[in-house]
């Protein structure tokens, strides 16, 4: 939020907000991964949708001081992506049925398209800054004059229509496997870890770990890798295991001195690493159908 010394109307309501967007996209998590994923592009949209408010509103311009003119662009920018993930979510069937590559994209759909994608840039602009949405744009310029270069990277060149139909309205853009893993797994996990710290059973796995190793040399590193074994057992995903145990551990190894940079790359390291164990019991389960007669002597 903006840095000022008091607290101003604005503030105030996009806080409301923001909590009241996540409670509501809290329980439609957990609704759909208790019942069932919405259809379609419903579920991704949704998730989308909600991200998309409450990231315009936590991250007004990235500035220290925000004026009158920086809410309204954030207004504009949220507004223009809730129509855009609305259109989809309404028309999901019907878009379900077009066929791909073949059906012209309409006007409405295009202008809904160009709006989204420019929504996405900017977000990821201000939450992540500029270098991620650099790279996304240096793509976007490749797909529209690849067709000027020669070698290995000449290609035909795409249309905006194309463009659009590719990013808005099928699965291979925006929607594709990132944000659908997101939209289902990643943020259960997420939202996991959250309860999990709260109620103290991630100060528990550190606490494991830290009788384990916390005395040895790089002991802070270690811990990464002992917790996020432990988690690996109960999760069996990289991305599951970095955004659990990593609240934890990467600010503890920054505390002791690791730079920012190795602490992250330890952690994504030990959680890959830390997947293997459920794999393993899983595989030895099916290998042994009585498993305490294989692990228990007699």
């Amino acid at each position: 939020m903006c840095e000022k010394s008091r607290q101003t109307r604005w503030e105030r309501l996009t806080g409301a907000v923001i909590t009241v967007c996540g409670i509501i996209m809290v329980f439609f998590q957990m609704y759909t991964a208790e019942f069932g994923v919405l259809g379609g592009s419903k579920q991704t949209s949704l998730h989308l949708l909600f991200v998309m408010v409450i990231g315009f509103l936590a991250f007004p311009t990235g500035k220290r001081v925000c004026t009158a003119l920086d809410h309204v662009l954030s207004l504009i920018f949220m507004i223009g992506a809730a129509a855009s993930l609305g259109y989809l979510f309404l028309n999901n069937g019907r878009l379900l049925m077009r066929m791909q590559m073949v059906d012209p994209v309409g006007d409405l759909e295009f202008i809904f398209g160009i709006l989204l994608v420019i929504a996405v840039l900017e977000l990821s602009r201000r939450a992540l800054g500029p270098a991620l949405p650099l790279i996304a744009v240096i793509f976007i310029a490749y797909a529209f004059w690849g067709n000027h270069l020669t070698g290995v990277f000449y290609h035909k060149g795409v249309t905006g229509r194309r463009f659009i139909e590719q990013m808005y309205l099928m699965f291979s853009g925006i929607f594709g496997e990132a944000l659908n893993v997101a939209a289902t797994f990643v943020f259960l996990f997420i939202l996991f870890g959250s309860f999990l710290e709260i109620s103290g059973g991630g100060e528990f796995f550190m606490d494991i770990s830290k009788s384990l190793v916390g005395r040895l040399p790089g002991g802070p590193g270690l811990m990464a890798v002992v917790s996020s074994s432990l988690m690996g057992t109960i999760s069996g995903s990289a991305v599951a295991n970095v955004v659990t145990t990593g609240v934890f551990t990467i600010p503890l190894m920054k505390k002791t001195g690791y730079d920012k940079d190795f602490a992250g790359a330890v952690e994504a390291v030990a959680s890959t690493g830390g997947r293997s164990f459920l794999r393993l019991w899983v595989q030895a389960h099916l290998l042994c159908p009585n498993i305490s007669a294989c692990l228990i002597p007699r």
